[in-house]
C-alpha cells in the first residue's frame, strides 16, 4: 500500500500574547495513492484534490487579518504541496518513461 506523507512544521503563536520564542509543532497526513493509476487524468486530478485536502489540514488557515500569519500560512501550503509531489515523483520516478528498446 503506497502512501505519502504530507509533512509541515507550523508555527504556533498567539497573537501577542507573548513575545518568547515560537513554539512549533510538526504534522503530518498521509495520502493514499494505492488505487490510483498515475497515467490516467482523472486519478491524477484525484490526486491533487487528496494532496488539496491534506495540505488544508496541516496547514490551517489563519485570520485574515493577520498578515504575518497569513504570509506563514501560503509559505506551509507551498511546503507541504512541494514535499507530497516530491514523494509522487519519488515513488513512480520512471512513469511516463518508454524505452528506446525492449530486449
Amino acid at each position: 500500500m503506497r502512501k505519502i506523507v504530507i509533512t509541515a512544521l507550523a508555527a504556533i503563536t498567539a497573537a501577542g500574547a507573548f513575545a518568547g520564542p515560537v513554539a512549533a509543532e510538526e504534522t503530518s497526513v498521509a495520502v493514499s495513492v494505492a488505487d490510483l493509476d498515475l497515467s490516467s487524468a482523472e486519478d491524477t486530478q484525484t490526486l491533487n484534490a487528496r494532496i488539496n485536502s491534506a495540505v488544508n489540514t496541516v496547514c490551517p488557515r489563519p485570520d485574515v487579518r493577520d498578515l504575518k500569519a497569513n504570509v506563514a500560512w501560503e509559505e506551509c501550503k507551498a511546503e507541504a504541496r512541494s514535499g507530497a509531489l516530491n514523494q509522487v515523483a519519488f515513488a513512480r520516478p520512471f512513469e511516463g518513461v518508454e524505452l528506446a528498446s525492449a530486449f
